[in-house]
Parts: C-alpha cells; structure tokens; sequence
C-alpha cells in the first residue's frame, strides 16, 4: 500500500486504525500481566491456606493424643498423692516410711535430717504452678545388696520420690560401707490440685455445652419435620399394627372407609338440602311474579 497515494481522510483513517491498534495491543498486555500476577497472588494464597490447613490437622490431631496423655497422667499422680509427705508432721511421716523401708531391706539407719530447699522456680510465667520440695539427708550403714534394696524398695512404694545424691565411704569391715543418702519429695502439692480441679471443670463445661449443641441441633431438626417441597402434598399415616378381619383385611381400614362414607353422605345430603331449598325460593319467586304480572293485566 503506497501511503503516499491515499487522500487526506484515508490517511486519517490509517492513522487512527493503527493508534487504536497499538492501544489496543497495550491493553491486552497490561491485562494478561494483571491476571498473570492475579493467579501467582491466588496460587501463594492458596499454598498459604494449604499450609495453614495441614498445620491444624496435626495440631488436632496432637490433641488427643496430649488430651489423653494429661487424663492418664493426672489420674496416675491423684492415686499417688497419699504417697507424699501430709501438711502436717511430715518428719514423723517420712521417718517412718524410712525405717520401715530400712528392715525391710537389711539396712542399719543412723540418722535422718532435715535440709532446706527451696521451692521451686516459676520462671517469670504466672500460669506455672511451683511445689515445694521436701528433703531429707540419710546416713545408714549397709553393704551393697542391702542398699540396692533399700533403694529398689523405697522407689516402688514411694513412686514420687527423688534421689538426688548420694556417698559412700569405707566402713567397719569390707562388706559394710558408710552410705549418705539424699532424697526429696514433692510437698504441698494444694495447687497442683486445684489446676487439676480447674481443668477437669473446663472440660465438663465444653463436653456438656457440645452436647447442649448437638441435642438441640436434633430437637430443631425434629421440630422443623421434613422438608417441603412444590410438589403435591399427601398426608403419610405411620404402619401400626391394627386387628384384622377373619379374612385378613384391615379392620381399621373399614372402619375409616365408614367414617368417611358417613362424612359423604352428610355432605351430600346437606348439599341436595340447599339445592331444594333454592329450588323452592326460585318457585315461589317465578309464582309471585306471574301473580304480579297477571294484576297488571
């Protein structure tokens, strides 16, 4: 196409064409960007949700397992919580457990003794609850079996029991040694309780509000009753188990085919009742009238 040969409105024409082409040409490259960044921000939020999802299934998955761990665990320390040292005359109470653990097994106690210890940190967290700890400092004499044993017995019937130390030394003879033991039980474990109690009445509520939920959810659906549709309705009576007639028909089903029949028969003589009485009224109308009209005459 020769441009040079084309008049002044042809020329304008081509100009405006080509303009309104490359425009055009623009466009569609600005909107195939636009969705092409469209999808990836779709395609990043859609990994986003994904991961998301798949995080939360492991942790709800987890919890059941960590739900029934803490349930088994806190069943396991409430039976165990005789096995600590009362609130009161607690040196009297583990002496006792000390010597008889000791006959028991062949050991010769010397002496038992208090030691002060802290109570245990919090670590700047408010929500962990702390426990004091209660120990004691043992000196005994025995040989090696007597002081396996003693420790071997201690730990099965005191389950919450610590060892934290011990020292032996040479004693009287070869098979006799100087023995220092030190151990340490959990004490005043009141608020460890009361989170347990605490607990346990969280879980009831929800349990509870759940149940709550899903009965109600039911009573809602019963209330409702099935649901409507556009079509034609037909009244559905439930099977029960009605007598039958010695022919095996059912006796029911005559009695409400009667019950209907006489309902017929009532509406049926009441409307042949209306229609003589208009019959009658439309009569003495048409007779009336012939009188009337036979006077003007």
């Amino acid at each position: 196409m020769n441009f040079k040969a084309l008049n002044k409105g042809q020329k304008q024409n081509l100009i405006l064409s080509s303009v309104a082409a490359v425009v055009l040409l623009c466009l569609t490259v600005l909107g195939i960007r636009f969705s092409l960044s469209s999808v990836a921000k779709a395609r990043e939020e859609l990994m986003d949700l994904s991961s998301k999802i798949n995080t939360a299934d492991n942790v709800l998955s987890k919890s059941s397992h960590t739900s029934e761990d803490y349930d088994s665990s806190v069943r396991i320390l409430r039976e165990c919580l005789d096995k600590i040292p009362p609130e009161r005359d607690y040196y009297s109470w583990a002496s006792q457990v000390i010597y008889a653990t000791a006959r028991t097994s062949g050991m010769e106690v010397d002496t038992v003794d208090e030691m002060n210890t802290p109570a245990s940190k919090v670590d700047g967290n408010k929500e962990t609850v702390g426990f004091r700890s209660y120990s004691l400092r043992i000196t005994a004499r025995g040989g090696y079996t007597q002081t396996k044993n003693f420790l071997s017995r201690l730990e099965h019937d005191q389950p919450l029991v610590r060892f934290s130390g011990m020292e032996i030394s040479s004693g009287s003879s070869p098979d006799t040694h100087n023995v220092q033991l030190f151990i340490q039980w959990p004490f005043n474990l009141s608020k460890l309780e009361a989170v347990w109690d605490e607990v346990a009445t969280k879980q009831k509520a929800i349990a509870r509000q759940s149940g709550y939920r899903h009965q109600s959810a039911e009573s809602g659906l019963d209330r409702n009753g099935p649901e409507e549709t556009d079509g034609p309705r037909s009244e559905t009576r439930p099977p029960t188990d009605s007598p039958k007639a010695p022919d095996g028909s059912d006796i029911n089903s005559f009695r409400d085919e009667a019950k209907y029949a006489r309902l017929d028969n009532n509406a049926k003589r009441k409307a042949l009742l209306h229609e003589q009485g208009i019959r009658k009224r439309l009569t003495a109308k048409a007779s009336s009238s012939r009188r009337t009209t036979g006077g003007y005459r």
